[in-house]
């Protein structure tokens, strides 16, 4: 595990570095299968559900999003696949570290984390020096040649030291060495920076190291602004500030203080220096801002509309650019695309692949385990939080998943070490466990998958009542305008999509399908590049998808045909005012000529004769134009793919997997319920803290007699002693407590049960959790006060109690009962 992280720049090197993660995690849960007993980390249920839902997305990688590109492909398995492999990573390291403390300690992590930001560092300053960088890898030279120049496995293992901005942003690379891009450099840097800070500047580091790491801070600071990642910039300001806050908390004045001039003196030198220009220059450029935007909101309205609960499993390409409804990369603009939705930020994959359940396991698990670190004091824990927050903080800007989610996981693990630490101090801490989990699904796996069935099945049949829609599709091109002015003009096919949009088209599909048709039952999107609309309807029925489709296309092309002759018509006309216009300037000439009279022959009438001649000439031009505008003939385009049907089961697939990982859920529920009603007596101050009762435990010794107990009781004003559980043993020592305790009232003075008395409740290894709250609560409510809970035996014991305590009197040596235990 050390190797992954102080190792990188040779796995990058190698071109390996996007796969380490996952060798080293079948490595290590290699060990984690020798150790046998398991732990897990508090909430880690939250996290497992999690993995349920990335894993369920297999099934709804081939469903249509809204808005997104309907093609699909095999690459969405393999992107399916890489990332469950980064979630499944990051698990293996967070149950290997929380369950190895004496193999690898906290202090090692962190210097390996430290190690890692060097790497990082190392990364920025040679994409400053040597910004044209890029060679093949290991790697990419051994795999064979159609494979390594597949997109996809290029990202993975083709090292660049660089990645372009736009040149609208910025005339310069920005660094991304050992990583493929340069908003993943800039989450790691921030990640691993605590622990940097951690090991060579804080109170265990001698003062030559507190050196070096100043000079490396002041050197790293460079990449870092120059790789223009606001995001970064604003981890760090959320670090600072946690680190302040947590400080001022504890009374580390000496801390504070030296945080606050070391941070003032780092932003006065970099102000003063050029790279505060670029500083300044970024944040007066917020370039992607409105791409971010349009992308969330596109990527949030296609999942509400198509699965919101599940998500899509995968991310999808968008069915068009934001700036055009047919834009795509193209050799004068190869990032014209926009990117694909479900990217730009850790956030929104996670709600476009996993729906907003997922979203609420995955935040759920890292919030808690934010929260639980609040309480935890020492450095370790402060550089562990500062991760998570760099991660919640830039959740909505970076992509996180890879080498920046196990780094995530290995802070939540360093947190639970802490927590463990802390509750290991307090007596009768329980552990958690994997097999505890594991148990679970045992018991109860028949149930939930039972739930699963049905749940599938209920939401089958839900979208078969609704009729699984039908997508008629058909496509036309429409050529550019004839030339009307000596220049071709082009109309444009964001023009044409709002035609297909409007209210005449619409009426027109209204009347061949003789339905209302919404604005969701037609769509409207364009090939890239090209001239060429698709229209598609959608319906219940494939006669009415049909009629639709082709309609809608029908409608679309007599509509542009009839704008373009209005358009032609308009030309005409104002091509024949200006030959008005013209005729009644000849005609003032020839006034003015008439007037001249006898000096025809001056100058000025010289000069009303060539403007005369000047005007019938551009008059002539002028009928010319008129005429040959008038026989024009526009081409207002064709129908180049008739309308074709398909049924789409995308809304059946999408409510079956939903309906049964809601069932999934109503299932692990009732069996957690289950469990705890069926959960035996295993402590007894656990059971005074959930029940709010007074305990007298006998199970690990007690009063030897009845007699003993009896007056304990009495002087706890109890006055009904009743038992658990329905069984003769029970119940029979119950009745003997209630004697002995009426006899005891008595002869104490009292004459019957006290106005308000107490209540004694029997509990035996037997009895079980469900059914001791129910009696609780019901004594609760009859006598109005606290109830008392005498426990014989916990946990396995006890199921074989003493058969006849009325003729022994006393209960068993040290109060311990074996099962199977029969007394005579």
């Amino acid at each position: 595990m050390t190797f992954v992280f102080a190792g990188f720049p040779l796995w990058w090197v190698l071109g390996i570095s996007n796969f380490v993660g996952h060798l080293a995690a079948l490595i290590l849960l290699v060990e984690l299968v020798r150790l046998g007993r398991i732990r897990v980390p508090r909430s880690f249920g939250l996290w497992l559900l999690f993995l349920v839902w990335v894993i369920a997305g297999a099934l709804v990688l081939t469903v249509d999003a809204p808005y997104a590109v309907s093609e699909g492909s095999a690459g969405r398995y393999l992107t399916w696949a890489y990332r469950l492999g980064w979630y499944l990573a990051a698990t293996i390291f967070l149950l290997y570290i929380g369950n190895f403390k004496d193999r690898l300690s906290s202090e090692r992590i962190a210097r390996s984390l430290a190690m890692f930001f060097l790497a990082i560092v190392a990364g920025g300053w040679l994409a400053i020096l040597a910004p044209h960088l890029e060679f093949p890898s290991l790697l990419e030279i051994v795999l064979p040649h159609g494979i390594s120049q597949v997109e996809f496995v290029q990202f993975l293992v083709h090292p660049t030291v660089v990645q372009d901005y736009a040149s609208s942003a910025a005339e310069y690379a920005r660094p991304s060495a050992p990583f493929a891009y340069a908003n993943f450099w800039g989450l790691n840097f921030a990640c691993a920076l605590p622990f940097f800070v951690l090991t060579w500047i804080g109170p265990r580091a001698g003062w030559r190291r507190r050196v070096i790491g100043a000079l490396i801070l002041l050197l790293a600071s460079v990449p870092a602004i120059l790789s223009w990642n606001r995001g970064l910039w604003l981890a760090v300001l959320a670090m600072i500030a946690l680190i302040a806050i947590r400080s001022a908390l504890r009374g580390k004045v000496w801390t504070l203080v030296t945080l606050i001039t070391g941070t003032l003196t780092a932003v006065a030198v970099i102000l003063a220096s050029p790279l505060g220009g670029i500083i300044e220059s970024r944040l007066d450029n917020p370039s992607s801002n409105s791409t971010r935007t349009r992308l969330a909101a596109l990527t949030t309205s296609s999942v509400l509309e198509g699965s919101p609960l599940v998500g899509f499993g995968s991310t999808r390409d968008s069915a068009s650019a934001f700036y055009s409804v047919a834009g795509g990369d193209r050799p004068s603009c190869p990032d014209c695309s926009p990117p694909a939705m479900g990217t730009q930020g850790q956030f929104w994959l996670v709600l476009f692949a996993q729906g907003m359940f997922g979203l609420l396991f995955f935040f759920g698990f890292i919030l808690l385990w934010f929260l639980r670190g609040l309480r935890a004091r020492s450095d370790i824990a402060t550089a562990a939080l500062c991760v998570l927050t760099a991660h919640l903080v830039t959740t909505t800007i970076y992509d996180s998943l890879g080498i920046g989610t196990v780094v995530l996981f290995v802070g939540i693990a360093l947190l639970w070490r802490e927590d463990g630490t802390r509750g290991a101090a307090s007596p009768g801490n329980e552990e958690y466990t994997m097999g505890g989990y594991l148990r679970l699904i045992r018991r109860n796996g028949v149930g939930i998958a039972a739930a699963c069935v049905l749940g599938a099945a209920a939401g089958a049949v839900i979208q078969l009542e609704l009729g699984n829609p039908v997508i008629a599709r058909a496509s036309v091109v429409i050529p550019a305008d004839a030339a009307v002015t000596g220049q071709r003009t082009v109309t444009s096919l964001d023009t044409l999509t709002q035609l297909a949009r409007s209210e005449k088209v619409r009426e027109s599909v209204e009347i061949a399908t003789r339905m209302s048709v919404g604005a969701e039952a037609l769509t409207v999107a364009a090939t890239p590049n090209s001239r060429i609309l698709n229209l598609s309807f959608t319906s219940v029925d494939v006669g009415t998808a049909l009629a639709g489709a082709t309609a809608a296309a029908d409608a679309l092309l007599d509509y542009h045909a009839e704008l373009l002759e209005e358009e032609r018509d308009d030309l005409v006309a104002q091509l024949d005012a200006k030959y008005a216009a013209m005729l009644g300037s000849v005609s003032t000439v020839d006034t003015s000529l008439s007037a001249l009279g006898a000096a025809a022959n001056s100058v000025s009438a010289d000069v009303l004769q060539r403007t005369r001649g000047a005007l019938l000439a551009n008059g002539a031009d002028i009928a010319n134009e008129s005429g040959r505008v008038s026989a024009l003939k526009f081409d207002a385009g064709r129908v180049i793919s008739p309308a074709a049907a398909r049924v789409s089961y995308d809304a059946l697939v999408v409510k079956s997997v939903t309906g049964a990982l809601v069932a999934l859920l109503l299932g692990v529920a009732v069996a957690r319920g289950l469990d705890a009603y069926r959960r035996p007596v295993r402590r007894s101050r656990d059971l005074a803290r959930a029940l709010d009762v007074d305990v007298i435990d006998l199970s690990q010794g007690g009063p030897p007699g009845l007699l003993l107990l009896s007056r304990r009781l009495g002087d706890a004003g109890v006055g009904i002693v009743v038992s658990a559980r329905d069984d003769v043993r029970t119940g029979a020592l119950a009745a003997d407590l209630d004697r002995e305790v009426t006899a005891f009232r008595r002869t104490s003075g009292d004459r019957g049960p006290a106005p308000e008395p107490r209540a004694a409740v029997v509990v035996t290894g037997a009895t079980r959790l469900g059914m001791l709250a129910s009696s609780v609560a019901r004594l609760r409510r009859i006598s109005g006060r606290r109830p008392v809970v005498v426990v014989v035996a916990r946990g396995d014991r006890g199921d074989g109690v003493v058969r006849r305590y009325r003729t022994s009197r006393h209960f068993p040596r040290g109060g311990e009962v074996r099962r199977g235990f029969v007394a005579q």
